[in-house]
């Protein structure tokens, strides 16, 4: 899902699921991310992740954020 407010605004939620018969394995994740431009040659960028897989009985969880800032000088 995208949404774009403006020109300088622009927030993506997504995520996905999969399944591995063979290995009896599922996977999934889910997303949001932002970008912020207040002003030309300035964009501020951040995500977070949340993801999750299953095997038998084992599970692996993990949470993940980035922020990132990009200043172009033209």
């Amino acid at each position: 899902w995208n949404w774009n407010f403006k020109n300088y605004l622009k927030l993506t939620v997504g995520g996905k699921i999969g399944y591995v018969p063979k290995l009896d394995f599922i996977i999934g994740d889910i997303f949001a991310e932002a970008k912020y431009s207040p002003f030309l040659n300035l964009i501020i960028s951040g995500r977070i992740t949340y993801s999750n897989s299953y095997r038998y009985d084992y599970s692996y969880k993990s949470f993940s954020a980035l922020l990132t800032v990009f200043l172009g000088i033209y």
